[in-house]
């Protein structure tokens, strides 16, 4: 037991992980912005997508989730992967409680506040990132604000249903 205080499994490991346990349908909220039958939400010219939502793998399967989530530094704070999440152990610090998993970079700096929806859904309630030169911030009112190139988008209050890509960027 003594040794488990003195060298914890996630530092050892060097991240925490669990994994998200959803059915279809899925539905995204990000922000007070509702998703439904989304592919993805931000594709760059690229062809980079940014959390992307595959289809069950079967009838009885979960729906699959990917995506990254980067500090305004570039640092990878925190990962999904076909549903399994992990942290890694240089974020400041991360909270689970209940339902929400919280991402700090400094002691009063949260970068991403997730919150599940289960069965069906996932709700990002705030983050501050950037994917590749697109800065990506969900504020506490729920508003979803990208920058790309020195151009702003505003999103707040809509639903898009049934869409390969919410926002294609360049």
């Amino acid at each position: 037991m003594l040794k488990a205080r003195i060298t914890p499994k996630t530092f050892v490991q060097g991240y925490a992980r669990d994994a998200f346990d959803f059915k279809a349908p899925f539905d995204l909220f990000v922000g007070d912005n509702r998703f439904t039958d989304v592919r993805c939400v931000v594709r760059k010219s690229t062809g980079d997508e940014w959390f992307s939502i595959e289809a069950p793998e079967d009838a009885e399967a979960p729906p699959r989730l990917s995506a990254k989530f980067f500090a305004p530094n570039g640092h990878l704070g925190l990962e999904i992967y076909q549903n399994e999440w992990w942290c890694s152990t240089g974020v400041w610090d991360l909270q689970i409680s209940g339902s929400i998993i919280e991402v700090r970079t400094e002691p009063s700096k949260v970068m991403l506040r997730l919150k599940a929806r289960p069965p069906h859904g996932l709700e990002i309630q705030y983050l501050n990132m950037v994917f590749q030169d697109t800065g990506i911030l969900i504020d506490k009112c729920g508003t979803v604000l990208l920058t790309v190139a020195g151009t702003q988008i505003q999103m707040k209050g809509s639903e898009v249903a049934s869409a390969d890509a919410v926002f294609n960027l360049p």
